[in-house]
């Protein structure tokens, strides 16, 4: 017996790629609920075909080859248990999400996953000026040093906080913007 492998079938052999993709589009603005009562299918096959629709966006998307990064943590519930979030600002996405807390050890998960390689890529990594993120991120990419952030008193990269406002964001884009520049000049 032999099984063979159609393209326009997805993983979840039920349903049509096709489909899967405008499950996982309506969830994109839809709640997976609205979206089962709205195609009439049961919560757990949308949630199954979301995950199909995503797994596709990834593939699309491809490897990460950052070359300027934010890194930022994000609460994921009260009390002092925290996630690392890491952004490609280029592409403008979301590239790694990890760690069990925001430690250097967390961090270094981060250059693990990129690898050496695509690290040594990175030529400007817009941060918090949280040490471990700091030290973490100096010993794995020795970058040149990075604009001296005057309203915040110094420190490596730029702080992310809502009190800069339009202001904080316009000039951290501008530094961005720059370095890019004078990347692809070399």
């Amino acid at each position: 017996m032999k099984n063979e492998k159609l393209a326009f079938l997805s993983s979840n052999t039920k349903y049509t790629l096709r489909f899967a993709m405008q499950i996982g589009g309506l969830c994109r603005v839809m709640t997976i609920q609205d979206v089962a009562r709205l195609m009439h299918l049961h919560w757990h096959a949308v949630r199954d075909l979301d995950k199909i629709y995503m797994r596709e966006q990834l593939r699309v998307a491809g490897d990460p080859k950052p070359r300027i990064i934010g890194i930022d943590e994000i609460s994921i519930k009260k009390g002092h248990s925290y996630r690392i979030v890491v952004s490609d600002l280029v592409a403008r996405r979301a590239i790694w999400f990890g760690g069990t807390g925001r430690t250097e050890a967390d961090m270094d998960l981060f250059y693990a996953f990129l690898g050496k390689q695509n690290s040594r890529k990175i030529k400007l990594a817009v941060m918090d000026m949280w040490k471990p993120f700091r030290v973490s991120t100096q010993r794995q990419q020795p970058f040149t040093p990075p604009p001296f952030d005057a309203v915040r008193g110094g420190g490596f990269g730029f702080r992310l906080n809502d009190d800069q406002g339009a202001c904080g964001r316009a000039r951290i884009g501008f530094y961005a913007f720059m370095c890019l520049a004078e990347t692809s000049r070399t």
